[in-house]
């Protein structure tokens, strides 16, 4: 997938927080079709629904839309960790027309991975939209 060959050409090319961000968003924008997304740093998670490291949703009212589902109304989050570290959340606004499948949340998760690597190298983490 070309978006995980950008972002981690960015976090292995020590490019800064914000270059590495601004191509993690776009990339989540693209493959999940959102609405909007940001990075909220050491908060507290939105109460929404997590989508986890395998994809999961756990949700019981879900939209088939013929080669996926539709993420939640209310939006997602992806944990965004390295090494034990947990640095805080990605927040995705969802649009729910959009079908995203397993495979493109699995994906998701790896792209806020390689973000979590860019921002162990930081002194301070911050919040970005």
């Amino acid at each position: 997938m070309r978006s995980l060959e950008q972002v981690g050409a960015s976090v292995s090319g020590g490019a800064p927080i914000e270059h590495v961000w601004a191509v993690v968003r776009s990339a989540l924008s693209e493959l999940v079709g959102a609405r909007s997304v940001s990075f909220v740093a050491d908060g507290e998670r939105q109460v929404v629904p997590t989508i986890e490291r395998d994809g999961r949703i756990d949700v019981h009212d879900r939209a088939f839309l013929g080669t996926g589902f539709a993420l939640p109304a209310g939006g997602v989050t992806v944990a965004v960790a390295a090494a034990g570290t947990e640095f805080g959340w990605i927040v995705i606004e969802s649009v729910p027309t959009v079908s995203v499948s397993r495979e493109e949340r699995r994906a998701a998760v790896a792209l806020a991975d390689q973000f979590a690597i860019a921002l162990a190298a930081l002194p301070v983490v911050p919040s970005l939209d």
